[in-house]
C-alpha cells in the first residue's frame, strides 16, 4: 500500500474509493506550517509574537468537489469543520492514519486550477481555519499503531484550547 492522503468535509462530495473513506476527497499533497517570529537582541532576551499558523494547502485532481470549493471561494462561507488524514501500510490491523488535521470553521481562502495538453486537470486549494488539532500517530515493529500524541490551537484565540 503506498501512502494516503484524504479530505473529509461535511456536505463535500470526492471520488475516493478507498475503504473507510469512499466518497472523501483523493489529495496528492498536501502543506501546513506555522511560524512565530522572535526578536533578539545581542545580550539580551527573546520575546516572540502572535503565531501565524499558515493556511493548509493542498493539491488535487479536480473532482466532484471542484465546482462546490469554487463556489465556497467566491461567497467566502465556511464549513464547520474538516478533517485530513494521512495513511500508510500498517501491521494485521490495516493501514494505520498516523498524522491527522482536524479543523473547525474553515473557509477555502484560495482555489486554483490548471492543466493543459494531456495532464489532468489540477487544483491547489487552501483552506483556513479557527482551530487546529493535530495527532500522530506512530507504529511498534509489528507495524501495528502506537499511543497517539497530540495537540490543539485556537487560532482565533492565540491559545491551546
Amino acid at each position: 500500500m503506498a501512502a494516503d492522503i484524504l479530505l473529509k468535509i461535511e456536505g463535500v462530495e470526492g471520488d475516493s474509493k478507498t475503504d473507510g473513506h469512499e466518497g472523501e476527497i483523493d489529495i496528492l499533497s498536501a502543506s501546513l506550517g506555522a511560524t512565530n517570529p522572535s526578536s533578539r537582541a545581542y545580550g539580551g532576551g527573546a520575546g516572540t509574537a502572535k503565531v501565524n499558523v499558515h493556511d493548509l494547502v493542498i493539491t488535487k485532481r479536480a473532482d466532484k468537489a471542484s465546482p462546490t470549493f469554487f463556489l465556497k471561494t467566491c461567497e467566502g462561507t465556511h464549513y464547520d469543520s474538516a478533517t485530513l488524514v494521512f495513511r500508510k501500510a500498517g501491521g494485521d490491523g490495516g493501514p494505520v492514519e498516523y498524522m491527522k488535521y482536524e479543523m473547525t470553521h474553515v473557509f477555502v481562502s484560495s482555489w486554483q486550477q490548471s492543466g493543459g495538453g494531456n495532464q489532468f486537470a489540477m487544483e491547489n486549494v487552501s483552506l483556513s481555519f479557527e482551530k487546529l488539532k493535530v495527532t500522530f500517530t506512530g507504529q511498534d515493529d509489528a507495524g501495528a499503531a502506537t499511543e497517539p500524541v497530540e495537540t490543539e490551537w485556537d487560532i482565533a484565540a492565540n491559545k491551546k484550547p
